[in-house]
């Protein structure tokens, strides 16, 4: 497998984290600030030992967290290689993008619904207490009928699946419309992991206090 990583945006973020000149970089890492500058100016990649010297001081200021995927217990391995290697290969391939632009909508919603439901069942459980199933959530959807414009407010939203969803049938509904759902969430639900979920889902910040009600 080809070493892709990005080694002059790597070297700047771990002068900036340890606040180094190239020159005292070139010292820790035990080469020449001539090599260090080349690295950075992307001129030159490092040599495997080089390369090797750079990851450790990355993991040990923090730049990077390092897991050993190659790890044994009891004289195994944890994972198997030739798999490894396959899923790295595949994940590098150009064919298989994982942008935001790239899947459906509340793709990271619908991830984090799979995964709860998975460990769940693992545990003989539901998970229905930690998310609303998908099929549930469409359903709703589908009987509040959301128009153009109209302002939907969940009380409870946590990552905003069912927000996601009533946008989704709103566009069902009426593909020509360019007027998106005005959704929102209760302030609490408002911390950093949940708002990045929405942001990225591309659900409208627009606050306000009413909900859409149908009889």
């Amino acid at each position: 497998m080809a070493d892709t990583a990005d080694y002059p945006a790597l070297l700047r973020a771990v002068r900036a984290r340890l606040d180094l000149t190239q020159e005292q970089l070139a010292e820790r890492l035990g080469a020449s600030f001539a090599s260090v500058n080349r690295w950075e100016g992307g001129v030159n990649t490092p040599q495997k030992a080089a390369r090797a010297a750079i990851t450790a001081l990355a993991a040990e200021a923090g730049v990077i967290d390092l897991v050993d995927f190659a790890a044994e217990r009891n004289g195994e391995r944890d994972l198997n290689p030739a798999r490894l290697v396959a899923v790295v290969e595949t994940f590098s391939d150009p064919r298989y993008r994982l942008g935001l632009a790239d899947v459906q909508p509340d793709f990271l919603g619908r991830a984090y619904e799979y995964l709860l439901r998975k460990f769940a069942e693992g545990s003989w459980q539901s998970a229905g207490e930690f998310f609303t199933p998908t099929e549930v959530g469409f359903l709703m959807a589908h009987l509040m009928r959301p128009g153009p414009g109209e302002a939907c407010h969940d009380y409870a939203c946590g990552s905003a699946g069912l927000l996601v969803k009533l946008q989704l049938v709103a566009r069902e509904r009426d593909p020509t419309s360019r007027v998106p759902l005005r959704l929102s969430g209760p302030p609490q639900e408002l911390h950093p992991g949940s708002l990045r979920s929405g942001r990225n889902a591309g659900r409208s910040e627009r606050p306000t206090q009413r909900a859409v009600r149908r009889s």
